[in-house]
């Protein structure tokens, strides 16, 4: 499986303040990353965000000869509730009626393409996936090599103090998140062999309870939680750039009604921005100003497609 063309739908103004806040230079001078903030899992549209997989899994097991059990169910949404996730929201889809409308300024903004597959780092995230979907299988013998933490990717899953100790930089590497395309489901049915592993997993874990099984349990949800939706969102065919929002790297923006949402800086190597495209409601001589504008900040437009969107949207 490889990584498409992903597409972020921003308005006019998050546009310029990534490339006008946010770009990191190589000796002060040419632009190597841009970055993009990672929102908490709790702050995104959908309001069973990281919910919907433990309701789902709630039902099944009803249902289930191998019923999890209320006090299992109980433990996931305890630890669900202290979850520090960042995720950033990209599509598959490159030009989408309702995308512009939901999430590009209702056509007034601008949606940037990003190719993985023209870097490293998409044979690197699909690589480190799949040691992941091995590692889910082996929690018990998982030790990092400094302490007892259960994971050897720990820095990603624990708050022990060997991890944290860790000069973190506080924008996150690309190659240390992971970049899968959700899953939109609206039952367990299909998914019985998850739901085994699910099973199978938490059982070890919480009977009797071994060490550090708070941590395996978030490993756990964030492994397989983050993915899933509700179907309804399906035509957004999203794909995800998830990480952990560490204390060290973890900031705050000021949102419309004056809330504070924190996010993680995601750094995004600048070669993977390949397309540029002016939502259905700008006037195209835009595509001049944005080109200009690129420029100024020393970015190679050469490598970028520019296009105004096809949608046949106009301003009301």
């Amino acid at each position: 499986m490889s990584i498409p063309t992903l597409y972020h739908y921003t308005s006019l103004k998050n546009f310029f303040d990534i490339f006008e806040k946010s770009l990191i230079y190589e000796n002060n001078i040419i632009p190597t990353h841009i970055v993009l903030w990672g929102t908490n899992c709790f702050h995104l549209n959908d309001k069973l965000e990281y919910k919907h997989f433990i309701n789902l899994l709630s039902n099944y097991s009803k249902s289930n000869k191998q019923p999890l059990g209320e006090n299992r169910l109980n433990i996931l949404r305890s630890i669900l509730k202290s979850a520090k996730i960042g995720i950033v929201s990209l599509s598959e889809n490159n030009d989408s009626l309702p995308m512009w409308t939901s999430y590009g300024s209702n056509g007034n903004g601008i949606s940037l393409g990003f190719d993985f597959c023209k870097t490293n780092f998409d044979e690197e995230m699909l690589m480190e996936l799949s040691q992941n979907e091995q590692e889910q299988n082996n929690f018990d013998d998982e030790y990092c090599s400094k302490s007892k933490c259960p994971l050897k990717k720990c820095p990603m899953y624990c708050n022990c103090k060997e991890c944290n100790a860790q000069n973190f930089d506080k924008n996150i590497d690309l190659k240390d998140c992971n970049v899968k395309r959700v899953k939109y489901l609206d039952s367990f049915a299909n998914n019985e062999e998850l739901y085994n592993t699910l099973y199978t997993t938490m059982e070890s874990i919480t009977n009797p309870v071994s060490e550090f099984f708070d941590v395996k349990i978030k490993y756990l949800l964030d492994s397989e939680a983050v993915w899933v939706k509700h179907p309804s969102f399906g035509y957004e065919k999203e794909w995800r750039i998830v990480s952990p929002i560490y204390p060290q790297s973890q900031c705050y923006r000021l949102s419309s009604n004056n809330s504070f949402i924190p996010y993680v800086p995601i750094k995004i190597p600048i070669n993977c921005l390949k397309r540029i495209v002016l939502g259905p409601c700008l006037d195209d001589s835009r595509l001049y100003d944005v080109k200009d504008y690129l420029k100024s900040k020393m970015i190679n437009i050469e490598d970028i497609c520019f296009s105004q969107s096809n949608v046949p949207l106009q301003n009301i």
